[in-house]
């Protein structure tokens, strides 16, 4: 009886020339080990000229004991040179590794065999962002230190707008026919009619040039790095921080300088604008219940735009002049540079005294001098 289930068996398993892909491909194992500051961490190996098997999300699957783990690794095994070429962050290496997909069955995904140079060009490819993104992050935490400043120097917007790493882009002849201006998120703040904050400093009704300064950054990509009202002719001389305010039960109370972004967006805008925008919002609420307006409704004008100008923002968009459906009022709207945070805001004053910018500043190109884009 035991021949005949052995020979049984042997007939029923199917011969290596009809298995699939996911049989005959190496299932990578988790290897725990232990790191130098003494956590636990786990690293799979690829290994060049194998289809391999990988976890897709390792951190939910695996447990030492019940302890969770934190550090996972993929190892680059070459088989040419005997040696293993790198190990690196498993969550760094997800997006280098999309295009050698074979398959996906949940939890796992099927890597196809990649040659030794596919694999020693990853390696250099995940290990050139993973600096990049050290670089970056180190700039970020710098800029969030010149973004909430509550002073400015006539050279630092001079730098923000005119640097070697900036461009501008100029939306002429821009609507404030009540010259009472706000500077806010247009999707988490301006909504909200009951607390609209205004700029303590009005401007003369009229139409003004609003400018964009956009800069290419190292270790990174396009960005907007300043927005920027001219309400006046002469250079402005001297910047001082703008005040604003805001009614609550019919008084008017003082408000905090700058402006708080919850949806990466910024924009400056009058307050005829505003109201048109509320009415806006009501009868788009009534017609869309239950939609988002980012995604359903300003998402397709803002990748028109990308379309229009490619070179001066990223995919999906960073900048939109919007008339406002049913009126003659319109929005400048921008990418906040990094995005949420707490922006000041600046009036530039002529040799007179008089107003002539408003000006918020997102990115400090400084930040980057002397660094080489690889």
């Amino acid at each position: 009886m035991a021949l005949f289930d052995f020979l049984k068996k042997k007939k029923e398993e199917p011969a290596e020339e009809e298995k699939g892909p996911w049989e005959l491909a190496y299932q990578a194992q988790p290897q725990a080990y232990e790191s130098n500051e003494g956590e636990p961490l786990i690293v799979f190996t690829l290994t060049e000229g194998a289809d391999t098997i990988l976890p897709m999300d390792p951190k939910r699957m695996y447990k030492i004991g019940k302890r969770e783990i934190n550090d996972f690794r993929l190892g680059f095994c070459s088989l040419k040179e005997d040696r293993i070429i790198a190990t690196l962050p498993f969550y760094a290496c997800i997006n280098a590794l999309a295009p050698y997909v074979i398959d996906v069955r949940e939890p796992f995904v099927l890597i196809r065999a990649m040659s030794h140079e596919e694999l020693t060009e990853l390696c250099e490819n995940v290990t050139a962002d993973i600096q990049n993104r050290g670089h970056l992050q180190k700039a970020f935490e710098k800029n969030l230190e010149f973004i909430g400043l509550d002073h400015t120097e006539k050279e630092t917007v001079r730098r923000v707008f005119h640097s070697d790493r900036a461009e501008t882009f100029v939306f002429d002849n821009v609507r404030f026919p009540s010259g009472t201006v706000s500077v806010c998120d247009p999707m988490s703040q301006l909504p909200d009619r009951d607390d609209p904050r205004w700029l303590d400093e009005s401007i003369p009704a009229g139409t003004y040039p609003l400018t964009l300064a956009i800069v290419h950054l190292p270790y990174d990509s396009v960005r907007i790095a300043g927005m920027k009202l001219q309400v006046g002719g002469p250079e402005a001389e001297e910047y001082r921080s703008l005040d604003t305010w805001y009614m609550k039960n019919g008084m008017k109370k003082d408000g905090m300088p700058g402006f708080g972004v919850e949806a990466g967006l910024a924009c400056i805008a009058d307050e005829a604008a505003a109201e048109a925008y509320w009415n806006f919002l009501d009868q788009w609420n009534r017609d869309n219940p239950g939609k988002n307006l980012y995604n359903d409704y300003f998402a397709e004008l803002f990748q028109k735009s990308y379309e229009e100008h490619p070179d001066l923002q990223r995919e999906g968009g960073d900048f939109l002049r919007w008339q406002i459906p049913g009126s003659e009022e319109e929005i400048v709207m921008c990418a906040s540079g990094y995005g949420d945070g707490y922006y000041s805001v600046f009036g530039g004053y002529d040799s007179d005294g008089k107003l002539s910018e408003i000006v918020t500043m997102f990115i400090d190109p400084d930040l980057f001098e002397g660094e080489d884009h690889e």
